[in-house]
């Protein structure tokens, strides 16, 4: 099966909540593999692309940002996420 169909898949088996967010375990494994933070956006933002891609447009729902305020990770991870809106707005234009 393609990796589309590997998603679904694990969307199907794995529903539910890991560390509170509401991710697929297999999904969220998947993403944090390498162990690197940055992979999280650049799956959205290749999600946001695909979207795009197929005429279609892109929500990026944004909830309770309060509680990753002061989680670190190399730096403050609330500074990462607004880095990348920025990105996606200015340099990108999604």
């Amino acid at each position: 099966m393609g990796r589309r169909g590997d998603t679904v898949g694990d969307v199907i088996s794995d529903i539910g909540k890991i560390h509170g967010i509401p991710i697929p375990k297999g999904i969220f494994s998947r993403i944090f593999k390498e162990e690197k933070p940055e992979n999280a956006f650049v799956y959205i933002l290749n999600l946001i692309k695909d979207a795009k891609s197929k005429g279609k447009i892109p929500v990026l729902i944004i909830d309770e940002l309060q509680t990753i305020g002061d989680l670190k990770v190399n730096e403050n991870l609330i500074y990462k996420v607004f880095n990348f809106f920025i990105h996606l707005t200015k340099e990108s234009h999604l």
